[in-house]
Formats: C-alpha cells, sequence, structure tokens
C-alpha cells in the first residue's frame, strides 16, 4: 500500500510561481517510490509468528524462558508463574501449587526427565507429579538462579546470585563454588555451560570465568579487557558466548573472538542462542530476535513480527518451531508458506467470489462493489481500470474466467455477463442475466454457461439456450465439467448430463438427490470429482465408454472437515484441495486410508491462514503450482514447496481419569481415579480426558482409542474429540490405550495407556461362588450321607427281616418235611414191614439229624445241600419200595461246590416230583436231579417221567405248602444275597410225560 504520509506531503506540495518545476519534480519522484512501496509491500515474509499472552492462558505476559520436556510438554517460565502448554492450552503453576517463587528465570531437565526450574527465591524440581523446593546451599540462601545446566556426568549446575551450586542428582544437597583463583567471592552469576572439552565457563555480565579446580579464572581479551558475558551457550563442537553491548564471541582455548560483527546491530545485549535445524543461528536479544542464515540477518522485532523488541530467551521444540519469550509475552516462530493478501496488502475488496488467471500467470480476484484486482510477479494491480460493472450493485462476480483467446470473462450478480477484450468492455447479456458458471468448449469454439434456469452456449456471437424437461428442471447451474465423450455435467439441485440432445439424471445414482452441487472437477486418473453443500464429495469412476463403474462417498466419517464443500481443486503433486464451510484442507490421495479416513492436512489460523467466517471459498492453481484460495476476509497463496511435514510423532497423554456421577446421585466432588485403581462394582462410569501434543498444529491432532477388557475391543475411527465417556462397564480388569495423529498423518509411537478394575460384586466374586459351592457341596455331601445311613439302615433292616424270614420259612419247611416222613414210617407200620420201618427209622433219624444241623444256617454250600437232598430221596425210594429210580448228577467244578444256598431250597421240587409226578403213573419211574454251571449261572435241572402237572392227583382246596414256602426262600434269598433266582416249570407234551422243573441262581 502506497505510505500515507508521502502521499501527505504530494498533496501538501502545492505549485508557485517560483518553485512549479521542482514541485513537480518531487511529486513525480514520491509518486514512483510509493509504487515501489506497494509493490514491495505484497512480498512473502519468511516468518510466521503467533504471540500468546495472560488472555491466551499464561500466568503472566512478562515471560523469561521456555523449553520442551522429553514429553512433548512447552515449559514458559514467567513473573507470575510457570505455563505448561501441550499446544491447546496452558496448566499453569504458582506458589499455591508447591513452586518455591513465582518469577521464573530458567529450565533444564535432567537424565531422569525431572524439571529443575530456577527463580527469585531458590529452586524447584518437578518430579513426579509434584515440587522439591531447595531454598538454601547450607546455611547460604539460594536467590536469582539465573542459569541450569546439565553436564556430561549427570550433575547440573546452577548460577545465583551467591555463587555457582552443583547438584548430584535431585535428592542431593547442593554444594556452593563462590571463590576465584585470588579467594576473591565471585557473585550474581548468570549463564553456565559446559565446553566441548568438558571444562565449565560461568559468567556474571561482566566477566567470564572458567571454573578450575573449584576456583574461578578469569578470561579476558587480549588487551586484558574484562568480557561482558551474559549468555553461554554449546552448539555442537562450537562454544558461543553472547555479551552485554559486546556483540557475539566464539569460545575456543582459552581465547575469545567476534563473529558477525559486520551484520549485527551496535549495543546488541544477547541473551539466549540457539541453531535450528536448518543450521540458521538465533539470537535473542535487546533488539528484538536475530535469525542469521548464511551471512544474512533478519531481525524479527516490532517492526514485522514481535510485540517487544526485547527477547529475553528462545527455545526450539521438535517439531522445529522457534519460541522467543519477552516481557509481552510468548511468540511461536515458524516458516511461513501461505501468503495473505487483503485490502490493507493492495486488494481492492476482502470478499473475494472468483479467482482467474490468464496465459501469462496473472491471478484475478473477483469481488464485488467496484473494479477488481490482479496479482503479478509480487504486484498487486488494477487491471482494466475502466471496469466498474459490480460498482452501482455492490453484488458479487460469480466467475473470473479466461478463454484460450485471452478474453476475460466475467459474470456479475446483477449487471450480467462482459467479455473483457484488451482495452474492449462488451456486455454479453443484458442486466439481470447473469450466469453462475463457465466452461469453455475449445473443440467446437464455444462457451458454455449456466444460470438459475438454463443452460446457455455462446458460439459464433449467438446465443442458444438448452432447458431439461420438467421431470429435470436445473435449480441454479452452479458448476460445469466436459468429459472425454464431449458430454457436459452439470451440477445444480442433483447431478446432471447433457450430450447435447438428450439430458440424462444422474442424482440417484450418484446420491446427490436434493443437495446443490458447487463443484466438478477431474483428476490425473480421469475420475471425476463432485463436491456437495451437506453431503460431501462423490469420486465418480467411469470406463473408456463413459458408463459409471463406482461412485465413491466421502464426507466427514470418511475425514472430510465439513460435508459442505463449496470447491476443490488438485495440485501438481495429485492431492485434493477442498474449501468448505469447515476451513480449507487438502487430502493425501495417494497414502492409504487409516481407519476408513483419508489422510489429510487441515490448515487453520496456526497455519498463518486469515480468520474466515468460510461463507465465501474458492480455489485456484497458478502456473507455479501454488493453490490460491479467495475467501470472504481476503485471498491466500499456499506455497506447496514450502508446506511443512511434520513427522515428529506426536507424544500422546491421558491426563484425567474420573468417576461419572449417576443421574440419581447427588452431586459431589470430583473423584479421581489412579492408576491401577480397584472400583466397586457400582463405580462403573469413567470419563478420560487425554491431550496428544503438536506444537505446530494443536488444531490437527486427532485421536483413536480402545478399551482392552471389552468384547471384542477395537481401535476407533479418528477424531478430534480428547475425552472419552464409558458406562455400565461390567467388572473386570480394563486398559485404555490412547494414540493420537498429528496433521500430516504421523501417529504417535508410544501409545498412552491407563490400567483399572472393577471389581464384582461380591456375589459374583470368585471366593462367593466357592464359597456357595463349597455350602452346596456340603449340603449335597450331608443328604448324599444321610441317604446312605438311611439306605444302609433300611437294607440293615431288610437282611433281618429276610433272615427272620427264612428262618420262620424253614422252621416251616421243616415240620412238613418231618410230617411227610412220619407219614413214611406210619406207613411201614400199617403195612407190616418192621425190617423196612426199622431201616427207614434209622435214615431217617440221620436225616433229622442233619435237618437239625441245617436249621442253624441261613446259607450253606452246594455240596452239603445236595446231600441232604440225597438222604431224603433215598428214604422217600425206600417207603416206595423202589418204585422210581433216580439220579443225581453235579458238574464237577469247584465254584459250584463252594456256592453258598438256602438248604432246604431244591427239597419242595423234589417231593412234588415224586409224590403228584411219579407215584401216580404206571410203569417206568424215574427222577432225574441235575446241578451244572451255564457261564455266570448255576443251574438246577429236577426232571421226572411222572404223569404231569395236567394228570396229577389234587385234593379240592388244597394247596401244597411246600410249593408255597418255596416260592417265599426265593424272594428271601433274592432279598438277602441280591441274586435273582428265577424258577422255570416245563409241563412235557406228548409221547413225553412228567415235569421239569429248571432254578437259575447267579453265582
Amino acid at each position: 500500500m502506497p505510505n500515507r504520509s508521502l502521499m501527505n506531503m504530494i498533496h501538501e506540495c502545492q505549485p508557485t510561481r517560483s518553485g512549479i518545476k521542482g514541485c513537480k519534480l518531487l511529486q513525480i519522484i514520491l509518486l514512483i517510490y510509493v509504487e515501489l512501496v506497494a509493490a514491495l509491500g505484497v512480498e512473502a515474509q519468511p516468518f510466521m509468528c503467533r504471540q500468546f499472552s495472560a488472555n491466551d492462558g499464561l500466568p503472566s505476559s512478562y515471560c523469561f524462558t521456555s523449553l520442551q520436556d522429553s514429553d512433548g510438554y512447552l515449559w514458559v517460565g514467567t513473573y507470575g508463574g510457570v505455563g505448561r502448554f501441550d499446544g491447546a492450552t496452558f496448566r499453569n503453576f504458582t506458589v499455591n501449587d508447591g513452586l518455591v517463587n513465582n518469577q521464573a528465570l530458567t529450565f533444564c531437565q535432567d537424565k531422569d526427565q525431572n524439571i529443575w526450574i530456577g527463580t527469585f527465591n531458590g529452586i524447584s524440581i518437578w518430579k513426579h507429579g509434584r515440587f522439591r523446593n531447595i531454598t538454601k546451599a547450607g546455611n547460604t540462601p539460594i536467590e536469582r538462579v539465573f542459569g541450569l545446566t546439565k553436564t556430561h556426568d549427570g550433575r547440573i549446575w546452577a548460577t545465583c546470585e551467591q555463587g555457582l551450586l552443583v547438584f548430584d542428582n535431585a535428592e542431593a544437597t547442593p554444594r556452593l563454588f563462590q571463590l576465584d583463583t585470588q579467594q576473591q567471592p565471585v557473585t550474581h552469576l548468570w549463564g553456565v555451560c559446559q565446553t566441548p572439552s568438558g571444562q565449565l565457563l560461568v559468567s556474571n555480565t561482566y566477566h567470564l570465568f572458567l571454573l578450575d579446580k573449584d576456583r574461578f579464572a578469569e578470561i579476558k581479551y587480549p588487551d586484558g579487557q574484562p568480557i561482558k558475558a551474559r549468555c553461554l551457550v554449546r552448539l555442537g563442537n562450537q562454544m558461543l558466548i553472547g555479551t552485554y553491548e559486546q556483540g557475539l564471541l566464539e569460545y575456543k582455548a582459552g581465547t575469545v573472538k567476534p563473529m558477525y560483527s559486520s551484520i549485527l546491530p551496535s549495543k546488541l545485549r544477547v541473551f539466549d542462542i540457539l541453531t535450528d535445524k536448518r543450521q540458521r543461528l538465533w539470537l535473542a536479544t535487546n533488539q528484538g530476535a536475530i535469525c542469521i542464515d548464511k551471512g544474512n540477518a533478519t531481525i524479527l522485532s516490532t517492526k514485522n513480527y514481535l510485540p517487544s523488541d526485547k527477547c529475553l530467551g528462545i527455545s526450539k521444540d521438535t517439531e522445529e518451531n522457534i519460541w522467543l519469550t519477552s516481557p509481552e509475552g510468548l511468540v511461536q516462530c515458524k516458516e511461513r508458506f501461505i501468503d495473505v493478501f487483503t485490502k490493507s496488502d493492495g486488494l481492492l475488496n476482502d470478499e473475494i467470489y472468483s479467482l482467474g488467471k490468464d496465459k501469462n500467470g496473472v491471478i484475478y480476484f473477483g469481488g464485488c462493489n467496484g473494479a477488481f484486482t490482479a496479482y503479478r510477479q509480487g504486484t498487486l494491480f488494477q487491471p482494466f481500470q475502466a471496469f466498474n460493472g459490480t460498482k452501482t450493485s455492490g453484488l458479487p462476480i460469480h466467475f473470473t474466467r479466461f478463454d484460450h483467446k485471452g478474453n476475460l470473462w466475467i459474470s456479475c450478480d446483477a449487471e450480467g455477463v462482459y467479455k473483457l477484450s484488451g482495452n474492449q468492455i462488451g456486455k454479453i447479456t443484458t442486466t439481470g442475466k447473469f450466469c453462475s458458471s463457465f466452461l469453455e468448449d475449445t473443440l467446437n469454439d464455444a462457451i458454455w454457461m449456466g444460470n438459475r434456469e438454463q443452460l446457455f452456449r455462446y458460439q459464433h456471437d449467438q446465443w442458444t439456450s438448452f432447458s431439461p424437461p420438467p421431470a429435470m428442471a436445473v435449480d441454479d447451474i452452479l458448476a460445469l465439467y466436459q468429459d472425454k465423450q464431449n458430454r457436459l455435467w452439470l451440477g445444480t439441485y442433483g447431478l446432471r448430463i447433457f450430450d447435447g440432445k438428450t439430458w440424462t439424471n444422474l442424482s440417484k445414482k450418484t446420491n446427490t438427490e436434493n443437495v446443490f452441487i458447487q463443484s466438478i472437477k477431474t483428476d490425473a486418473t480421469g475420475a471425476i470429482w463432485v463436491g456437495t453443500i451437506g453431503k460431501g464429495i462423490r469420486k465418480i469412476q467411469l470406463d473408456e465408454k463413459g458408463a459409471i463403474v463406482s461412485v465413491e462417498t466421502i464426507t466427514s466419517r470418511q475425514g472430510l472437515q465439513n460435508d459442505s464443500v463449496l470447491d476443490i481443486e488438485f495440485d501438481n503433486e495429485g492431492q485434493l484441495w477442498v474449501g468448505s464451510f469447515g476451513g480449507i484442507m487438502r487430502i493425501d490421495l495417494k497414502r492409504p486410508k487409516e481407519k476408513g479416513q483419508y489422510v489429510s492436512r487441515i490448515f487453520n489460523r496456526t497455519s498463518g491462514m486469515l480468520d474466515n467466517t468460510w461463507q465465501i471459498v474458492s480455489l485456484l492453481k497458478d502456473n507455479a503450482g501454488d493453490i490460491w484460495a479467495g475467501t470472504s476476509t481476503g485471498a491466500m497463496r499456499f506455497s506447496i514447496r514450502d508446506i511443512p511435514t511434520n513427522a515428529t510423532s506426536p507424544p500422546v497423554h491421558i491426563v484425567s481419569a474420573q468417576l461419572l456421577q449417576n443421574a440419581h446421585e447427588l452431586p459431589t466432588s470430583v473423584q479421581t481415579i489412579p492408576v491401577n485403581g480397584v472400583l466397586p462394582y457400582y463405580q462403573n462410569a469413567l470419563n478420560f480426558q487425554f491431550t496428544g501434543i503438536s506444537l505446530s498444529d494443536p488444531a490437527g491432532i486427532r485421536y483413536t482409542y480402545k478399551l482392552a477388557g471389552l468384547p471384542e475391543a477395537t481401535w476407533s475411527a479418528f477424531s478430534k474429540q480428547n475425552n472419552i465417556n464409558f458406562t455400565n462397564l461390567p467388572p473386570n480388569t480394563y486398559t485404555l490405550h490412547v494414540k493420537a495423529i498429528n496433521a500430516d498423518g504421523v501417529e504417535s509411537r508410544q501409545e498412552a495407556t491407563f490400567t483399572f478394575t472393577i471389581n464384582p460384586p461380591f456375589w459374583k466374586t470368585w471366593w462367593f461362588r466357592v464359597l456357595v459351592a463349597l455350602v452346596i457341596a456340603s449340603a449335597l455331601l450331608a443328604a448324599v450321607q444321610f441317604r446312605i445311613r438311611f439306605l444302609n439302615e433300611k437294607h440293615k433292616t431288610a437282611l433281618q427281616i429276610s433272615e427272620w424270614k427264612l428262618k420262620a420259612l424253614q422252621s416251616q419247611m421243616n415240620p412238613h418235611f418231618i410230617f411227610n416222613s412220619l407219614n413214611s414210617i406210619q406207613n411201614f407200620i400199617i403195612t407190616n414191614q418192621p425190617i423196612e420201618g426199622v431201616k427207614y427209622l434209622s435214615k431217617f433219624s440221620k436225616l433229622v439229624r442233619k435237618i437239625l444241623e441245617n436249621s442253624n444256617y441261613q446259607q450253606m454250600k452246594l455240596e452239603r445241600v445236595m446231600e441232604t437232598l440225597q438222604m431224603y430221596v433215598e428214604l422217600e425210594a425206600m417207603r416206595f419200595n423202589q418204585e422210581f429210580k433216580y439220579q443225581f448228577v453235579i458238574g464237577d467244578d469247584d465254584i459250584l461246590y463252594d456256592t453258598l444256598l438256602p438248604p432246604m431250597l431244591f427239597q419242595p421240587f423234589v417231593e412234588n416230583a415224586i409224590w403228584h409226578g411219579l407215584m401216580p403213573k404206571k410203569g417206568d419211574k424215574f427222577l432225574l436231579i441235575q446241578i451244572e454251571k451255564q457261564a455266570d449261572i448255576l443251574l438246577c435241572v429236577i426232571d421226572d417221567n411222572g404223569v404231569g402237572r395236567a394228570n396229577g392227583v389234587k385234593k379240592e382246596g388244597h394247596t401244597s405248602r411246600g410249593e408255597s414256602i418255596t416260592k417265599d426262600t426265593f424272594d428271601a434269598f433274592s432279598q438277602q444275597t441280591g441274586k435273582e433266582a428265577t424258577l422255570t416249570i416245563i409241563d412235557k407234551v406228548a409221547p413225553l410225560t412228567g415235569t421239569r422243573v429248571e432254578i437259575r441262581i447267579p453265582l
């Protein structure tokens, strides 16, 4: 912009009769100068600075020093306390938080990552989240700690009002050095640094010392003058000294020499020194910050960048930002890659609705309310000064386009369309017939334009209008594009295609129904990109014939900053630039998606952009490949080659973990959860806050997290949200994992983690379940034992009953047998057979004796049972005068002979066979008694060839007492032994006669 004071001089220089020629000559010279100043005024500045003060959260705007720690935080020492900056907010520490003094002068981080803070009244050490303060060295108070440094051996050295302090570690007691080689005290020390050779240099503003054998030895100029050393800094193998009005010095082997004295201002007080990544030397001085690069010095002061000329400290972070501290605040300084143009820089209007460029690369800015501005080689100027098409209406210019012949086409909101050829201005349409979009068809030498109702073609100075059918009516054609098939794509309220004859509605197929389309562009692969207002971007792939192959939707879910897209553009690297209601961003199309989102870079105020309401964004790529943006508050140029790439992995920290209160609970104080904390089951709603540190672009930080311990825990999509709530968490041990990603897509190298446990209710704990299981098991065991005792008692009782029953049966069976035997003796007496009677009686007595012996046993071996049975059969044969024959067949098996059986088990069946089977028969009579072992069964066969049961003589109303007793004996035997004996009676079929009894007893 022209210098106003010079302009005032021009207007105040009124011609006089005596000096009119001189005055006119002065006017000409001043005007030339003013134009040169205006031209130079729009040149890009090399740095971009951002100021932070108490209004931004610092404890005080008066800043002394700064330091970035190993966790990524930037510590700022101020007059009112210490601020710790994460790129977005400050966390402040004062004496109320344990700081020894609010005036923080210097910082240092030791090998254990503790932060040392030098103050006006001692040293504070930040360790494990709290301060440890040191105010004395022995009995000597520590005051005004201006310098802190760490030496190779890990010790910390500090300069203070009383001398030089050394600490072996953060817990050690300091030692104090105060005397020089002449045994004189050395006080008011300022700087301290270890030289490349391992020696220690110390300064106190007016002298420079070398610590030698615990004594200070002064170093002077060759002429004996003292060196007014202020700051001491080692840069690699180089030792630099900032002096008090003696410039910059280099120390080597006990001598000093001046540096850059020809380019540095005089009376320079150097407070701090560093070098950046590009090996530029930075000085913090009383005349601003000075950057020395390849022998040239750039001074940053109140004239261009800084809020104060006094720069007290300088530091850098891992992202290569330079941080300056001054009495007026903290200043972040970084390379500028965005050039800003506003009315103050020479634009005629800040509202830039459209951008255009001619074949020479001149950029044209279409604004409103009068003539427009152009930019050429660093100069803003007004082309076509006679043009004032929008001056009366004050309405915007919708497009500013050049055709291949060099004609400039301009569409004004209310005035219509103009064509500017050289110095000729032609109005193409009538007032009110403005157009919103423009497209040149070079193949057919035609210009296509669209307005709110129709599509127009301007060819050979003739207008032709084209209207779609009513079903595809257009509502403001905002974008035009011509594909390889020479079809026109129209962005209106939906998406249309017109091939010169036929209209096609692609809105439904591309999901652009009921939405305005603001921009249509193509990339290097031929894909068509469509920007919509409200539905994001559509990427449309076509085949060789122009048919749609695929449609990809890109919205905020896929990483878009805002779904209302105003314009899109591709740079020479194939990256997609998007201007939306959310601002301006660049999407990296070459990198693969991360968790379904494109890797992108969002530009904002910290990037050096204009503050903007983003109601207007138009994008243009110039001949150099840079991207221009027209906005509602001015224009910007993005220098593609200068856009920094932040390859630094952003540190991420979980800064708080707190319980969430349930809605039914009364408000209480916030309860913080410690790491590895254990919570009861009902405290299962938690809030976590985390921060990722990017000091260059904190707004570009996004986060992803997962809560290990949840079923199917997966990483979330990247989001700017830096807090998360978890509610109704079931009992378990959980670990929250958090990662951050910066604006350039670089993820955190190390995750932030936080582990906690939610205990189950006591009725779900293992010990309670074990206790319940033990109780149940004990109850079951008691029930089983009770049941066993009950069954044992029952079984015992049953056995006793069986024994009693068996004895009773035997007692009944023995008299029965005796009764039958006495009948036989009686029969001998009646038939007058005394000798046979005597023999019978002798055998009978032996049998009775045997029966009486057997009656004492419930069971006996088979051998004895059969012996008794055989004696009985012999008696019966004698009784019936040997009318029947008999045979005993017993298998030769020890198991058979040892089998235990009731004594009288078989006797009733043998008796029945003799009495009821054989005796009534005429002719041969035979009885077979056979015992054998079949597998695990004892088989007893009693076979006779008598008359059989059907022909037997039965007395009316008589039941065989022996047979009924035998059945009862079988039942008692089964209960007692647990062996189920079976009885089978077989009636033989003619021509055979008789009965066969089979008794089977399990062995």
